[in-house]
């Protein structure tokens, strides 16, 4: 078969509509994203220091509620920020570890599936305050494993809690598939 212009135009439109959406739609967030994140803010890195900071904020405020220790952090240092019980280094929140990715893969997602803007702001609100609140009881566990010297630390640190909210999104995603097909076929 020769591949020509035509040729290439034909199979595209082969391809069912929702799908072409969806992959014309997943292209332009990580356009988006890598242009955006990558390029414009990674000199100055404000958003994942933002993302970190408060974060880490978070852990310590309610770690200094329900702890018996003195928790404080540090100021952002060499791309991340320091917890400490009683002034001793406890955990460390780097911006890869965050959660600014896997938040930003969760909104992207949510926009790629042809659906209603109030559906999609429905999902993409709880869901990035969801996945915030589960990182930090995540750094909150990983805390008291580090403060306590566990030796599954590393264990829970990548792997538990990364099957977990990986497990989470993958189940709210399927509920938001359901949710928009099912919609659609409605409408049909």
């Amino acid at each position: 078969m020769k591949l020509t212009v035509s040729t290439v135009k034909q199979q595209v439109l082969e391809v069912p509509k929702p799908l072409r959406v969806f992959i014309l739609r997943a292209f332009l967030c990580l356009l988006a994203w890598n242009v955006v994140h990558n390029k414009l803010l990674s000199a100055n890195n404000d958003l994942d220091a933002f993302f970190s900071s408060t974060l880490a904020g978070s852990t310590s405020f309610l770690l200094n509620i329900f702890s018996m220790h003195h928790v404080s952090t540090s100021g952002m240092e060499n791309g991340w920020i320091t917890l400490f019980f009683n002034n001793s280094p406890i955990l460390n929140i780097s911006n890869a570890c965050n959660g600014l990715d896997v938040t930003a893969l969760y909104i992207a997602f949510i926009c790629c599936i042809p659906s209603s803007t109030k559906r999609m702001v429905s999902y993409i609100i709880p869901g990035v305050v969801g996945l915030f609140a589960f990182n930090v009881v995540r750094c909150i566990i990983l805390s008291f494993l580090g403060y306590h010297q566990y030796s599954g630390f590393e264990f829970f640190h990548h792997y538990v809690f990364t099957t977990l909210i990986y497990g989470i999104i993958l189940f709210v995603w399927i509920s938001y598939l359901k949710a928009s097909f099912t919609h659609e076929t409605q409408k049909a």
